[in-house]
């Protein structure tokens, strides 16, 4: 179980007294208290988090897979990359199992699942993989 806090107010709100309700699927809702200056600071019990994740940051990741011996790229999209990856090497998805081990060269994270699957889309046609092949020009030079 977590305890989040949100930032406290700055010293100009200080003086009114602000509530913030942090807002999400804990049936009891948020519960505000009040800093020694006055201040009201939300807290929330954030339970079944998984570890090293936060409510608050979710992230949707466009990742990038080289298996150099094979001379494969594999682009994907994830809202779990460490999971995804390790789902790849353990040789669980067709489209990569004849290509382990795959070796993760680059990755973006968006906000919007929406931008991050706009990007995928992007990186996989030709004009994308162009893009790609600039941006990575430095990794792809050493081999």
């Amino acid at each position: 179980m977590y305890n989040l806090f949100t930032f406290p107010c700055s010293s100009m709100v200080e003086q009114e007294t602000v509530n913030f309700k942090v807002r999400g699927s804990n049936p009891r809702g948020g519960a505000t208290h009040h800093s020694a200056h006055g201040c009201a600071i939300s807290r929330r019990k954030v339970r079944d988090v998984p570890h090293g994740t936060s409510p608050i940051m979710k992230f949707y990741y466009v990742y990038i897979l080289h298996n150099f011996p094979k001379d494969f790229i594999y682009i994907g999209y994830s809202e779990d990359i460490k999971q995804r990856i390790v789902s790849h090497n353990k040789g669980e998805n067709k489209s990569t199992k004849t290509y382990i081990p795959l070796e993760l060269i680059h990755y973006e994270a968006y906000r919007s699942m929406k931008d991050a699957k706009r990007r995928e889309l992007y990186l996989k046609s030709n004009k994308g993989k162009t893009t790609l092949m600039t941006m990575l020009k430095e990794y792809f030079r050493k081999l």
